[in-house]
């Protein structure tokens, strides 16, 4: 009988008999991929493994959607598209995971041997099973928890409007399945850390150090733990031989030490819940806003009002009552993605936004005047002081309808974000989008939010919000409260 480790030879596929190889299952989640839409929620899968701590040629259980072109995207954000469990080894996932900087949490399960056969058992049995698979509910983490149901433990799921893979995570652990927790950093993030925790003359040691290859030895006062950990971060990106051979020979000479490998981060099994429910008096109009997003999800991962000014809404909705009761749709979006990465020492900047919503401006024009949009866009993001700026470009696809009729046109848009963190508790964010199309309604947009914590998942902000038409400018401001739920 082959051992274990004689499964996980490099480049060979794996096949489900092998999970009867291993008696132990923990529960994988991959932090957010800024960059990717497929995996700008994380990602859950399971891992079968024998040591307490899942071991490298660990076999990993994931589902996966089947879209490898934009109109099979498309069709699993909108209607759905055929989906299968499928095999990997933890090493290759890992190494994948980590050229993107996704770090990794494992859950370890408690699971029987009895639970643990009948997970295998279904497993085994959905080998050539195809399922439908789409975005926002029987996507990975549907189907995970549905694999985890099957070793004969609830979860109390299927009921959320949107599911993501934080979900799975919390009926696991509302399931009291969760043993214990190993949580591994991306090899970027443990690199910037070590980084960010140098004085400002370290830090020019170590920039000048990778900037130009110095030969001084270490009496200059640079960190051996910073040098170490960059190395290797740098090192798979590295085409140059010359310079991988002086990163390998840095890697080597200055080994880390198992007290600078440890790292906390908090655990995204514990976060707040998804949703988020605001209300904004606007007196200007005597009238009120009142938002829900059933599916808000922060991608810093780590709790709702860091202020990052990364984050998605999915499902959100927002209700204008007026004095004399009068209930009007103001906005709804089906999905908005705003992520924003600032550039930094080892890291590179962008910023992008996707945006599929329904916008009635009749508060703002006071006429009928509404827009579906479709909007995308990437562009670049800096550290300018203490602030954080981006400039994104955005193609965008309206169809509008007034009361002289309806239309619909491509344009191009222009969106500047100023960001701030002013305190542990509060920042602002300034975003101005310019219109070049003279063909809408719509020309020009500003937005400002000063938002502060008030207790946990808790939030006061001023807003103010200017929108120029074709024949005037109006903006309103008010006071908005938002809790998360």
């Amino acid at each position: 009988m082959y051992s274990v480790a004689g499964y996980a030879e490099w480049g060979r596929n794996p096949i489900f008999s092998e999970l009867n190889n291993y008696s132990k299952v923990s529960l994988g989640f991959a932090s957010q991929n800024l960059r990717s839409a497929i995996s700008i929620f994380g990602h859950t899968f399971l891992v079968f493994h024998n040591e307490e701590a899942p071991e490298a040629n660990s076999l990993l259980v994931e589902f996966t959607g089947e879209a490898p072109d934009l109109s099979s995207s498309l069709s699993a954000l909108f209607l759905s598209v055929p989906g299968k469990y499928s095999l990997n080894y933890l090493a290759e996932k890992r190494r994948e995971y980590d050229g993107e900087n996704r770090s990794l949490w494992l859950y370890r399960l408690s699971f029987n041997e009895e639970r643990l056969h009948q997970l295998k058992q279904f497993l085994l049995q959905s080998e050539r099973e195809k399922y439908l698979y789409d975005f926002s509910q029987k996507n990975c983490a549907f189907y995970i928890a549905k694999a985890l149901e099957k070793s004969g433990k609830e979860l109390r799921f299927g009921r959320e409007i949107f599911v993501s893979p934080v979900n799975t995570l919390r009926w696991t652990q509302a399931a009291n399945m969760i043993v214990s927790a190993t949580y591994l950093p991306s090899t970027q993030l443990r690199a910037t850390l070590e980084y960010d925790a140098l004085s400002p003359s370290q830090q020019q040691i170590i920039e000048n150090y990778f900037k130009y290859s110095p030969t001084q030895n270490l009496s200059d006062g640079a960190n051996k733990n910073a040098i170490s950990v960059i190395a290797e971060h740098l090192i798979p990106s590295e085409g140059d031989a010359n310079r991988r051979n002086f990163l390998f020979a840095l890697k080597r000479e200055f080994p880390i030490s198992a007290a600078h490998t440890e790292m906390k981060a908090k655990d995204p099994a514990r976060s707040p819940s998804a949703g988020l429910l605001s209300a904004q008096w606007l007196p200007q109009k005597n009238a009120a806003l009142v938002s829900i997003s059933p599916g808000f999800i922060n991608l810093d991962n780590e709790a709702f009002f860091d202020q990052k000014n990364a984050t998605v809404q999915v499902l959100k909705t927002v209700l204008m009552i007026e004095g004399a009761g009068r209930v009007s749709l103001n906005q709804f979006q089906l999905i908005n993605i705003e992520s924003n990465q600032p550039s930094e020492y080892l890291r590179e900047g962008f910023t992008q936004a996707f945006d599929m919503s329904y916008t009635n401006y009749r508060m703002h024009l006071n006429k009928n005047y509404a827009e579906n949009k479709l909007t995308f866009g990437r562009g670049v993001s800096y550290f300018i002081g203490s602030h954080v700026i981006s400039a994104l470009p955005l193609g965008a696809v309206v169809f509008s309808s007034q009361d002289s009729g309806s239309s619909s046109l491509a344009q191009i848009e222009m969106r500047l974000n100023l960001y701030k963190q002013l305190t542990d508790k509060t920042a602002y964010t300034i975003q101005i989008t310019q219109s070049t199309s003279s063909a809408f309604e719509i020309k020009q947009t500003v937005n400002l939010d000063l938002v502060s914590a008030i207790g946990k998942g808790q939030s006061v902000s001023f807003n103010a919000r200017q929108v120029s038409g074709a024949e005037q400018a109006s903006t309103l401001t008010g006071i908005r409260l938002t809790t998360a739920f």
